[in-house]
């Protein structure tokens, strides 16, 4: 695939000769005195090649100083002088007499300095190996502090300064990176975001306040995999702005002139991407949208715009392409596209490409290849929009007939950047997690059915939450598990676990993928259902708990209702007999047939007061002088029974 060509060789010129070349571009700079940026080269690592290249608005380039730096990185303008990162010490440069003035040596230690800004008074150096922050005043650079995160800041890179909040802006350089702020009066790291991209580099921000990250792209990463994404102001939301790089490093934006530097390593290049001169937007000609029946190919044509030098073309199975499925640079108005998939809906759109600027994207259409359809998985747990608070989920959706599936894991409901888990070829309907997920995040996950070529779409997008505290679930009481001969009106009790709410489910399936009845802040642990139930009957039911957050469900306990010519209280009602009730000295319990092998009495809130176990016999006395006035619930074993009795104590 041939790079995208967001470029702009020269703002004013596109026939000048180069006086120098750049050698592995680092960062940008642009000096408003003297219209001109400063680009700096590291040249080959660890040797004194490096360079700071002085680049006109014309295009012409040449060195500012002669080699004397080793690898140099971030850099900064403060008054007339350009300050420079270079490897382990912080070089200062005279933008007047093009001359070194001076360089302070931060550690002598393998440090990593690599990015710089500033505010009024201080100079603030990222260090990549070891997650620090230097602070150097300006008015005396040979001081300086490190301010150590122990461990909260790993791999800093790109910096901001945001004056209207005095922070600095943090962007790192590692898998899912993070969007970090310190807050430069109290330094206080705090976390903005963590993203779905791999190894941001660099951080900028327009005139109107959003803001534009590089990254380099998951590993392994590619010559064409590195991105710049473009944030909302408070980073709420993101889009990629241009794809294609091979390694873009700390981007500048020029707003003077409203140009965005990018400056590219792997390439020994730097682009200059110059906003809002778009080109025409491309008109589709073919096909027309919503076409069915396509084979396995299809040529995809539209009309040819004038001033653009090639076109980028983008096919996805998703309407927000992403995933994109192919993503092609050609200056012909014509793409054919191959090995398409059976029985699967497309999407296409076309990007014209030019100097300086690019052409917004044009209409989305769309197309459905022959064959079979398959339906999506429909999931099941964890349930869709529900806290949950376990750190290990398991995920269950149901099977379909092809029986291979795709699984994706993600952190954003935008589904940028790439999942943080993906398992392809599953022939089960489950994954389990073995490692843990990040507490109080809420994650999203789909799944997918594919057969040879034949694919399904993607299923619904259900997400959860994993909190940050887990409470234990509630302990089922009644009805029992697998008793019989349940009352078509039950009453429901389980576990008082302190907490502010309970919510019950009852479904007649037990993976709970139809609920039939879920009822919420319920504050007793006690619930009788007002409808009755269907007569002999199989349900399941569970319970969680809520304090701010959620348990995890409890056990799933199952229960037969009654036939329709049964009658009575539960299985017991004729032959399990309590008095005297009310009661005030003791209550006396007995059964005419089975042995009573074990109670637990439970005050009318559901909250745990006694219980005996492994007694065998067909009469207990017990004492109830000892409990306050009120009324109970005592739950009895006879045989393999569950008998459900109330009492009252005057």
């Amino acid at each position: 695939m041939k790079k995208i060509v967001l470029i702009l060789i020269a703002l004013l010129s596109t026939n000048l000769a180069f006086a120098v070349n750049y050698s592995q571009p680092e960062s940008a700079v642009y000096d408003a005195v003297r219209q001109c940026y400063y680009i700096s080269n590291v040249g080959v690592q660890g040797t004194l090649d490096g360079t700071i290249i002085k680049r006109d608005l014309s295009g012409a380039t040449e060195n500012l100083l002669p080699d004397f730096l080793n690898d140099p990185k971030g850099m900064v303008i403060v008054g007339d002088t350009l300050y420079v990162t270079d490897v382990n010490k912080l070089v200062y440069i005279n933008l007047v007499s093009r001359q070194v003035v001076g360089s302070t040596q931060i550690s002598t230690l393998d440090i990593f300095l690599n990015d710089i800004a500033a505010d009024l008074n201080y100079l603030y150096l990222s260090e990549t190996a070891f997650g620090r922050i230097y602070r150097v005043p300006i008015n005396n650079p040979k001081s300086y502090e490190a301010i150590n995160f122990q461990g909260t800041l790993a791999s800093p890179n790109g910096l901001y300064f945001d004056a209207s909040l005095n922070r600095l802006i943090i962007v790192t350089f590692h898998a899912n990176a993070n969007i970090m702020a310190l807050n430069l009066e109290t330094m206080e790291l705090t976390l903005l975001k963590t993203t779905d991209t791999d190894y941001l580099d660099g951080i900028t921000r327009d005139n109107v306040g959003n803001y534009f990250i590089s990254s380099w792209g998951a590993l392994p990463q590619t010559p064409t995999s590195g991105k710049i994404y473009k944030f909302s102001p408070d980073f709420s939301s993101s889009t990629v702005y241009a794809s294609g790089f091979n390694g873009p490093a700390d981007i500048l934006f020029d707003t003077t002139n409203n140009v965005l530097v990018v400056p590219i390593s792997g390439d020994n290049a730097v682009r200059f991407i110059v906003l809002g001169t778009n080109l025409p937007t491309p008109l589709l000609i073919s096909p027309v949208n919503n076409l069915t029946g396509v084979g396995n190919s299809i040529s995809l044509v539209w009309e040819q715009v004038p001033g653009a030098a090639s076109y980028l073309v983008q096919l996805s199975k998703s309407p927000a392409f992403n995933p994109i499925e192919t993503e092609i640079d050609l200056q012909a108005t014509q793409y054919e596209a191959i090995n398409l998939g059976q029985a699967s809906k497309y999407y296409w759109r076309v990007r014209a490409l030019g100097q300086p600027a690019a052409s917004d994207w044009s209409e989305v259409r769309n197309f459905t290849t022959s064959g079979e359809a398959i339906a999506p998985p429909q999931l099941i747990m964890p349930p869709n929009g529900e806290l949950y608070s376990v750190a290990k989920p398991t995920f269950l959706w149901n099977s379909t007939p092809e029986g291979l599936y795709r699984f994706q894991l993600w952190r954003s409901a935008t589904l940028q950047g790439r999942p943080i888990i993906e398992v392809k070829s599953l022939m089960d309907t489950t994954v389990s997690l073995t490692t843990d997920l990040i507490a109080n995040q809420t994650y999203y996950w789909r799944v997918q059915t594919f057969s040879g070529f034949n694919t399904s779409e993607w299923s619904e997008l259900w997400s959860f939450h994993v909190a940050n505290k887990v409470f234990p679930a509630p302990k089922l009481y009644y009805p029992g598990h697998n008793s019989h001969n349940v009352p078509l009106s039950p009453i429901f009790i389980w576990s008082n676990q302190n907490a502010d709410n309970y919510g019950i489910q009852i479904s007649k399936l037990y993976n709970f993928n139809q609920v039939l009845y879920k009822i919420d802040n319920l504050t007793d642990t006690t619930y009788i259902h007002p409808i009755p139930f269907e007569p002999n009957t199989r349900y399941y039911w569970r319970v969680r708990s809520y304090s701010n957050t959620s348990s995890i469900f409890s056990d799933i306990f199952s229960f037969v209702t009654l036939d329709p010519t049964g009658v009575g209280e539960s299985p017991a009602s004729f032959v399990v007999r309590i008095f005297p009730n009310p009661a005030s000295e003791f209550i006396n319990i007995c059964s005419d047939n089975d042995f009573i092998s074990q109670y637990e009495i439970f005050s009318l809130e559901g909250k745990f007061i006694v219980s005996q176990n492994d007694l065998n016999t067909n009469e207990i006395l017990i004492k109830t002088n000892h409990l306050p006035k009120g009324e109970y619930f005592i739950l009895l074993l006879v045989g393999n029974q569950n008998v459900i009795k109330r009492f009252i104590v005057f």
